[in-house]
């Protein structure tokens, strides 16, 4: 069996699978015996299949976001160079083998532990549902504590590598002691000006009362929601 092309009578090509067998009469051959199928529609859809792929494996690795592709008994099929560069690891021994603690060492923000069946791709895989920006933290191969934000989500159908969940994550580290930052000054400004014990206030442009603190409150022996919203010369001999 074989595959060649054939010239049509208006010039262009046709795809063909075909097989060929002796005509023998009398113990001599006197001719062949060939039958060919058209394979052109098949061909083109192989073709436009292969260009797909290469498109997807293009973005895949042109992304910065980590993606890890994983079958349905959570074995990784794919992970691209972005997620490699993410966790701080060459990635091999990834391929072909389940997703590993001992290996990703993912952990609470705040650092405590957590299970496999917590993981965002254990969780969509008994689901069937997507989740979206879970947040771990992470021990990269150099021992650096990392932030991580991770979303699973179940693709329509099984894909030519047999995945049947996308992860994808992306390092937020950053952003997120950031956050950690402005809620700790938040939280030390809100202790000073509740305990303080002198009154302390504050005023919009026009005069208007935006906070008090309690000894504030205390000095005019009002609640609160008496004070709010209304102008401080109200106050004011």
């Amino acid at each position: 069996t074989i595959e060649t092309k054939l010239i049509h009578r208006d010039g262009h090509l046709v795809d063909v699978r075909g097989s060929a067998r002796p005509i023998i009469i009398d113990g001599e051959v006197v001719g062949a015996f060939g039958i060919a199928r058209d394979i052109t529609q098949r061909k083109r859809n192989e073709e436009e299949l292969r260009q797909s792929r290469e498109r997807l494996s293009l973005i895949l690795e042109a992304t910065s976001e980590g993606i890890c592709l994983q079958d349905d008994r959570g074995v990784i099929v794919f992970i691209n160079e972005a997620a490699k560069e993410i966790v701080g690891h060459s990635g091999e021994g990834f391929i072909g083998h389940p997703f590993d603690l001992s290996v990703w060492k993912l952990t609470t923000p705040e650092g405590g532990p957590v299970s496999v069946d917590e993981l965002p791709a254990s969780r969509v895989r008994s689901t069937g549902q997507p989740l979206r920006d879970m947040l771990y933290g992470f021990t990269r191969a150099d021992g650096a504590k990392r932030i991580l934000s991770l979303s699973a989500v179940p693709t329509p159908a099984q894909t030519s590598e047999g995945a049947t969940i996308v992860l994808s994550f992306h390092d937020i580290t950053e952003s997120y002691l950031a956050r950690a930052r402005l809620h700790e000054n938040e939280q030390r400004y809100r202790s000073l000006f509740d305990l303080n014990p002198a009154g302390i206030a504050t005023t919009d442009l026009e005069g208007r009362m935006q906070t008090a603190n309690p000894a504030f409150l205390q000095l005019l022996g009002l609640g609160a929601g008496e004070l709010i919203g209304r102008p401080y010369a109200d106050f004011v001999v």
